[in-house]
């Protein structure tokens, strides 16, 4: 996910091929194994702060938009 080019890194071939893929799979795939846009893991973290004291663990499925 992300652009590959602003990042200065060569575009993938099989990169595109996949994320096509993944929008039909995207129902089937569980929320914890689906890719997450570094936004959506800020803003999850930042509201996990300001919720919990102590230890917590957060995943992917959580963090989802």
């Amino acid at each position: 996910m992300g652009d590959r080019e602003a990042l200065g890194q060569p575009a993938r071939a099989g990169g595109a091929i996949g994320l096509e893929a993944s929008r039909w799979l995207a129902p089937l795939i569980p929320a914890n194994l689906r890719p997450i846009a570094a936004a959506a893991v800020a803003r999850g973290l930042v509201r996990a702060v300001r919720e919990t004291t102590g230890q917590r663990v957060l995943l992917s499925g959580q963090m989802q938009d």
